[in-house]
C-alpha cells in the first residue's frame, strides 16, 4: 500500500517536472511569439532597439536583406553569422564570403569533443557493426585477423 502510493507521487511529481520544463520552452519576447506565428511586420516593430538578433530575423523574413545584415552586425550573438551567410545568399552577392561563414558556422557548432575521461575498457565495442580504428576506437583496439577483416576487441 505505501509502495503504490510512493509511485503515484513520484510520477505526480515527474508530470508536473515534464509540464514545468515544456511551459518554460515558450519564447520569451513578443518577437519571438509574433515570428513563430509569421506576423513578421508586426514582429519587426514589437522587438527592442536593442534586440538586433530578432529585429534582424524579422527583417529578413520581410525581405529586407541589407537592412537584416547590418542588424546581424550589432547583434553579438554567434547565429548572427548564419544570418549573414543566408541573407548575402538570398540576395546573391558575395557568395564566397557567404560560404566561408556558413561554413565557420557549421566547424564551430559540429567539432567533436574528446572524452579523456573514459576507462580503457570502455574504448572499443565488440557489437559494433563495421569495427574501425578511428578516434573513439583507437588503434590499440582494433586488429587485423587472418580473414583480412578489421576486427576491434576489448581491452
Amino acid at each position: 500500500m505505501l509502495l503504490e502510493i510512493l509511485v503515484v507521487l513520484v510520477a505526480l511529481a515527474l508530470i508536473a517536472w515534464v509540464a514545468a520544463w515544456m511551459f518554460a520552452q515558450k519564447p520569451v519576447t513578443d518577437a519571438q511569439q509574433l515570428i513563430q506565428a509569421n506576423r513578421y511586420a508586426e514582429a519587426l516593430a514589437a522587438a527592442r532597439p536593442e534586440d538586433h538578433l530578432h529585429r534582424a530575423e524579422a527583417l529578413k523574413l520581410i525581405g529586407r536583406f541589407d537592412d537584416a545584415i547590418a542588424e546581424y552586425h550589432r547583434a553579438d550573438d554567434p547565429a548572427a553569422r548564419e544570418g549573414i551567410a543566408l541573407s548575402l545568399a538570398h540576395l546573391g552577392r558575395d557568395l564566397d564570403t557567404a560560404k566561408r561563414l556558413m561554413e565557420e558556422t557549421i566547424a564551430a557548432t559540429t567539432t567533436p569533443t574528446p572524452i579523456p575521461s573514459w576507462p580503457r575498457r570502455w574504448c572499443c565495442s565488440p557489437r559494433s557493426p563495421r569495427p574501425q580504428a578511428t578516434p573513439r576506437v583507437p588503434a590499440r583496439c582494433a586488429r587485423k585477423p587472418r580473414n583480412g577483416r578489421l576486427e576491434v576487441y576489448g581491452a
